[in-house]
C-alpha cells in the first residue's frame, strides 16, 4: 500500500470541499475503546436509531460487555445515549425503528451466545420493555413492518408475531435444519426487505424469502450451495433486483477475491456479476457492505475494506453491479461495515469496530449526492484528454482561456498521485500501476472537469 495515505485524507478532504463533491462526515464518536456499531435503522431523513456494543474478553467467562441505543432526532446535530437497566452481559445486535418514539432493539447473552431478548421502546428510549425471552433462538435480526407485525431470527431459527412482540411463533416453510448464523458478519443487519418482503440468506448460501411479512418461508437453493461459499453481503433495490457478495471459505478461513452475483426474480436464480472497475488486489477486494439506493432499480453503494490500512472507500454502480465507479470524497481510515439510505440523497455508514478513544462510530453522507460520480455543479467547459487508455503519458488540454486550473490525477481509491497548473498540461504515467484512474480540473477552487481513463 502506498505510505501517502497516512497524509491523504486531509489534502483529500480539501479538494472535495473545493470542487463541491461530498464527503463522509463524522456525527457520533465513542466516549471509550473498543466500540462498535451492530446496527443502523432510519426513519426518515432526521430520525435514525443505532445499537452499539463494547465487549472486553480478560479470561474465560471473565468479561465486561454493555450495550446501547443511540438516537437522533434532528439528523446527527444531537443524541441520546440509552442503557437499557439490567442487561449486563449482553450485546447489542438488532434494532427496528418505526418512528422517533417506537423502536426494538434484540441482545444477546456474552457468556454462552444463546441467551436473547427483545426490548421495546414507546417513549423515545426512556424507558425499555422486555417483550421476549429465549434461551435457545439467541435472535441477532429483528424488523418490524409495522406496530403489529414482527419477525425475529438467528440463521433459520426465526419467530414472527402480530402483536407488536407480546407473543411469537414459529412460522411455516423453515427448513428441518437449524443454523445459528447466516451471514458471515452476522450482525442484525444480515437480511433485506422490500414492503412485505424479506429475505434472510444462511451460512450455507441457502436463502429464506416470505413474500407475507414472515408468515410463511420459502427456501432457496442459490449456487452457492455445497460451494464453500457464503454471503457476506445482501441487499435488494426492488422485489425482484438484488445483489449479494460472497466469499470462498476453507476450514473457517476467508479466500478472497469477493464474488458478486445478482437476481433479476427475486432471488430465485442467481447468476454471477464480471464485474468492472473494482479492485484487483485481493488486500483490497473485501466489501464490507453491499446497499441498493432507495428509490433506484439498479443502482447499488458497496464499501471495499483495507485491512492493511484499516480504511474503506466506496463504489456506485447504476446497472445492477456490473459496471462499477470509486465515489469521490468516500475514503475513511476507519472500518465502516454498513450503509443505511433514508432517501436517496441522505445515506448514513456505521464503523465496525472503535479502535480507539473519540473515534467516530457514525457517519453520514454530505456535501453532494452519494450515488453520482459526476459533480452536478461543473462549469461549462470543453476540455481534451488523451490518450486513453495510456502507458507513457497523458496530454489535458482546453481552448477556453483565463486563470489555469488545477489539475489533479487520482487513483481508484482516491488517493492524489500527481498535480499541476496550467494548460496544456502533460502527466509522464509510466510509473502508474494499471487500473482506473480519474482526472479532477479545478479552476478558482470549482469543479471544471472530470476525466476517467484507464492506465494499461
Amino acid at each position: 500500500m502506498k505510505t501517502l495515505l497516512a497524509f491523504f485524507p486531509l489534502g483529500f478532504f480539501l479538494l472535495v470541499a473545493q470542487t463541491g463533491y461530498g464527503q463522509w462526515t463524522s456525527v457520533f464518536q465513542n466516549s471509550v475503546p473498543g466500540v462498535w456499531v451492530e446496527n443502523l435503522r432510519p426513519v426518515n431523513d432526521t430520525v435514525l436509531w443505532a445499537s452499539i456494543s463494547k465487549l472486553e474478553v480478560f479470561y474465560e467467562y471473565d468479561s465486561i460487555s454493555y450495550a446501547q441505543i443511540v438516537h437522533t432526532n434532528d439528523g446527527g446535530v444531537t443524541w441520546k445515549i440509552d442503557t437499557i437497566p439490567g442487561t449486563k452481559g449482553f450485546l447489542a445486535n438488532g434494532v427496528s425503528a418505526l418512528s422517533k418514539d417506537t423502536a426494538w432493539v434484540t441482545l444477546m447473552n456474552v457468556f454462552d451466545s444463546v441467551h436473547c431478548r427483545v426490548y421495546l421502546t414507546t417513549d423515545g428510549g426512556n424507558t425499555w420493555k422486555k417483550k421476549y425471552k429465549s434461551d435457545n433462538i439467541a435472535g441477532m435480526g429483528i424488523h418490524f413492518f409495522n406496530h403489529q407485525d414482527g419477525v425475529l431470527f438467528r440463521g433459520s431459527r426465526v419467530r414472527v408475531t402480530h402483536d407488536g412482540g407480546e407473543s411469537w411463533q414459529e412460522p411455516a416453510g423453515l427448513p428441518n435444519v437449524n443454523f445459528d448464523y447466516n451471514l458471515y458478519n452476522y450482525a442484525g443487519d444480515a437480511f433485506d426487505v422490500w414492503k412485505d418482503t424479506m429475505w434472510i440468506p444462511l451460512l450455507d448460501g441457502t436463502l429464506l424469502k416470505s413474500v407475507d411479512r414472515g408468515n410463511n418461508w420459502t427456501v432457496i437453493s442459490t449456487p452457492l450451495v455445497g460451494q464453500n461459499t457464503v454471503f457476506c453481503a445482501l441487499t435488494f433495490a426492488s422485489a425482484k433486483n438484488g445483489l449479494a457478495a460472497c466469499i470462498f471459505t476453507k476450514q473457517y478461513d476467508y479466500v478472497y477475491p469477493t464474488r458478486l452475483f445478482r437476481t433479476k426474480d427475486g432471488g430465485i436464480t442467481w447468476t454471477e456479476v464480471p464485474a468492472q472497475n473494482l479492485p484487483t488486489d485481493p488486500d483490497d477486494q473485501f466489501f464490507g457492505a453491499i446497499k441498493a439506493v432507495k428509490g433506484t432499480q439498479a443502482s447499488f453503494i458497496m464499501t471495499s475494506l483495507d485491512f492493511e490500512t484499516k480504511s474503506t472507500y466506496d463504489f456506485i454502480s447504476h446497472n445492477g453491479g456490473l459496471n462499477w465507479q470509486p465515489v469521490p470524497g468516500s475514503y475513511s481510515p476507519h472500518y465502516r461495515q454498513m450503509f443505511a439510505f433514508s432517501s436517496p440523497d441522505v445515506v448514513w455508514s456505521g464503523n465496525g469496530f472503535g479502535y480507539l478513544y473519540n473515534e467516530p462510530l457514525i457517519f453520514k453522507w454530505t456535501g453532494g449526492n452519494i450515488t453520482s460520480t459526476q459533480n452536478p455543479s461543473e462549469i461549462s467547459e470543453e476540455w481534451m484528454q488523451y490518450p486513453n487508455p495510456a502507458l507513457d503519458a497523458i496530454h489535458i488540454k482546453s481552448e477556453h482561456k483565463g486563470e489555469l486550473p488545477r489539475v489533479v490525477i487520482y487513483n481508484a481509491k482516491g488517493e492524489q498521485m500527481n498535480t499541476s497548473t496550467g494548460n496544456p498540461v502533460t502527466f509522464d504515467v509510466k510509473s502508474l500501476a494499471p487500473g482506473i484512474y480519474y482526472t479532477v480540473i479545478t479552476r478558482n477552487g470549482k469543479p471544471v472537469k472530470t476525466f476517467k481513463w484507464v492506465k494499461g
